[in-house]
């Protein structure tokens, strides 16, 4: 795989056309100062050879939509007109989804996770309940709220943000809400965004949400943090472990090469004596080319005929196991790709050769996935939601469901021993677990409450 040239000189042997491609791979800001550098020529022809070294560039970008393509060429410029571009290309960073397994139920895995396991609407009086509840249910499009927040999270873990519509109607009121691809969304630099298709020369504007009532059509953005090195836009967690899908993509192309035409030839025809025949030479040629390759024809056999003073034999080439090798390469591939994306191994079903295996390691696990990265995100999306619906007047908050990483019977045992101990009664336990309340229990208890609120006061008062 091609990477970044370092070259800064032009060789005497290669044309200028050729070094516009060398050019091509490195980002366009390394592009334009590398031309600037070896072309001492006019502001005329130099705007003409920037354009050039653009229009180059478009086309290498075009080309990592494909397979096992440099990352490298995703990258763009910083700012263009009235928007600032991201650092590297959001379709591209989506479409490696479909390119690696693992990468893949990461992301749906982390999404199904955070916002998967439902929400609660909570406030202090059912009207405020019911007015946020009327709001998220007012579905768009045949969208329910639900599946506007898995699209929505599903777009900050593929490519580092995603965007929430706010829709208002004529009179001010909040109308609908939305979902819009994050990777056709541009930051302005007035501080609005622009909503655009790559094929498409119509832009739509939006505001940054605020909660004024101005604004018509509105975008919240959940996002990691943005970067140090790009300010504007964000980048996901994974965004280091890009060249491993590379590389592990190139070793699945390697592998599929070589039991389609055998790239490393394992056993070389030896022909001692007389040679062989035209004829045979031609058939014998004819045979490895189209009934020997490829995993069907494994174990065929061949006929060779042959004067009695010539001799034909097959000598190996490679004696050693390289399949092994491609195994190594892609478990680490894995591992990192995982790591990168704060998974467990056990969530992926991958069992680590030398662990114990047992329940307390899987639970374990999933208490640290839960803390470490499920957890923070639920607070953030919960926290970005609720201010934005508290600037619309709505007084009720939205909690999404955490993740249970206990099995029944362990919350059984626990919630028993805290009703030994007197800690809950009987009622709490029961909706720990899951159960409706039982009101005969619930009066039992009021009733004995009551009883030792009497007897209390009754001590308390003087004896005559």
């Amino acid at each position: 795989m091609n990477g970044i040239t370092t070259t800064t000189h032009r060789p005497k042997c290669v044309s200028r056309s050729g070094w516009l491609a060398v050019i091509a791979r490195q980002s366009y800001r390394e592009a334009r100062s590398t031309a600037a550098r070896n072309w001492r020529i006019g502001t005329g022809s130099r705007r003409l050879l920037m354009s050039k070294v653009e229009t180059v560039f478009k086309r290498s970008a075009e080309r990592v939509l494909g397979w096992g393509t440099p990352v490298t060429a995703a990258y763009r410029l910083s700012s263009s007109g009235d928007e600032y571009l991201p650092p590297y290309n959001r379709e591209l960073m989506l479409r490696y989804a479909l390119k690696n397994a693992y990468h893949a139920r990461a992301i749906a895995t982390k999404v199904a996770c955070t916002v998967g396991l439902g929400y609660s609407v909570e406030a202090d009086s059912e009207a405020d309940i019911k007015a946020l509840t009327d709001v998220l249910e007012n579905e768009t499009e045949e969208e329910s709220f639900y599946d506007l927040l898995m699209r929505i999270v599903a777009d900050m873990e593929g490519c580092g943000h995603g965007f929430l519509e706010f829709r208002r109607n004529r009179v001010g009121e909040i109308g609908a809400l939305g979902y819009v691809p994050a990777h056709t969304c541009y930051h302005r630099k007035d501080g609005r965004y622009s909503q655009h298709w790559p094929t498409s020369r119509n832009k739509t504007i939006y505001d940054k949400f605020t909660g004024a009532k101005h604004e018509r059509f509105s975008l919240l953005e959940f996002a990691y943090p943005a970067s140090q090195i790009f300010p504007k836009y964000p980048v996901p967690e994974w965004l280091a472990a890009l060249n491993v899908m590379d590389l592990d993509v190139s070793a699945i192309e390697f592998n599929t090469a070589f039991f389609t035409n055998h790239a490393m030839p394992r056993y070389g025809i030896v022909i001692e004596g007389d040679a062989l025949k035209s004829e045979y030479e031609l058939a014998l040629k004819n045979f490895f080319r189209s009934e020997y390759n490829g995993a069907r024809n494994a174990h065929r056999a061949v006929v060779i005929q042959v004067n009695k003073d010539t001799k034909v034999h097959f000598e190996p080439l490679t004696k050693d196991v390289q399949e092994a090798s491609f195994l190594q390469l892609r478990n680490a591939n894995r591992d990192e790709i995982l790591s990168a994306h704060g998974m467990m191994p056990r969530l992926m079903g991958i069992v680590v050769s030398g662990s114990l295996g047992g329940s307390g390691e899987t639970t374990g696990q999933l208490q640290i996935f839960k803390q470490a990265t499920i957890r923070p995100k639920q607070s953030y999306i919960e926290r970005r939601l609720n201010r934005a619906f508290a600037k619309l007047g709505f007084k009720a908050r939205i909690r999404f469901k955490e993740l249970d990483v206990t099995t029944h019977s362990e919350d059984m045992r626990f919630w028993a021993d805290a009703v030994q101990a007197g800690l809950v009664d009987v009622d709490t336990a029961r909706a720990g677990l899951g159960f409706e309340a039982r009101s005969d229990v619930r009066k039992g208890y009021e009733l004995a409450n009551q009883l030792l609120a009497l007897k209390k006061e009754l001590q308390s008062l003087p004896l005559n």
